[in-house]
């Protein structure tokens, strides 16, 4: 029996050569896991390039290769077309192999911050599928799941929106990044707000203007900030 189990599970497992992916937040050459995979795998990997991500999957701008023993290297999509069975019965009553996989493993390797990211829900997905095809490629939503294998730090969500409104009264180089205009229209509104979708709508606003603020202003306000917190005595945590 163990030896039928081994037999089947080797006629099962096939070698993928999957998608990396060189955002300049990645690690550099042999630092990045993901470059240490790619070249597992026999794969070249520039050691002076950034590798961020390896995708495992359907999706078309990376999609992975199977390495089919009758038919050599072929496209994962392909293969479960013609395999679905491959994907089990339970799989197949939700989904069709014909549309490949709903989900992208990805393995990060990150030396830098990411960029900021919104993940629309499965209603605004289609419709800005159809409205922006060349930018939403797909009409999925974009729910996620970490596990780290390392250290990792991650910022999710925002603070508490009267905590956004108390910084904004006192710390000065925050302010600073808007204009006074602004800062009283979103105090007011948050003030002014009855139901949690006029303070979504009040922290929209406000977050729209600080992410078209110039770069060069944001770095002189965080260097401006930073020597002040370091001579001021009796700093708090959060100022630490």
């Amino acid at each position: 029996m163990r030896e039928y189990r081994r037999k089947l599970i080797h006629e099962c497992v096939l070698r993928m050569r999957c998608k990396a992916q060189n955002y300049a937040w990645g690690k550099c050459g042999k630092e990045s896991i993901v470059q240490q995979l790619l070249v597992c795998g026999d794969m070249e990997a520039d050691d002076s390039e950034k590798f961020a991500e390896l995708w495992m999957g359907t999706h078309p701008n990376g999609p992975s290769m199977v390495n089919d023993k009758k038919r050599g290297a072929i496209l994962l999509t392909d293969y479960l077309e013609k395999r679905p069975e491959a994907l089990g019965e339970k799989f197949l009553d939700t989904w069709p192999a014909t549309e490949g996989l709903p989900f992208l493993f990805k393995v990060l390797s990150v030396g830098t911050a990411l960029s900021i990211q919104a993940h629309p829900d499965k209603q605004l997905a289609e419709k800005l599928n159809t409205k922006f095809p060349s930018i939403y490629k797909d009409d999925n939503h974009k729910p996620e799941l970490a596990c780290a294998v390392t250290d990792f730090e991650a910022l999710c969500e925002f603070r508490p929106i009267g905590q956004i409104v108390n910084f904004l009264r006192t710390v000065p180089e925050f302010r600073d990044l808007v204009s006074n205009e602004c800062a009283e229209q979103f105090e007011n509104r948050v003030d002014a707000a009855d139901t949690d979708e006029d303070r979504r709508q009040a922290l929209q606003y406000f977050y729209r203007q600080i992410m078209h603020c110039e770069p060069s202003l944001v770095k002189e306000k965080l260097h401006k900030l930073c020597v002040r917190l370091a001579e001021k005595k009796n700093a708090t945590d959060l100022e630490r």
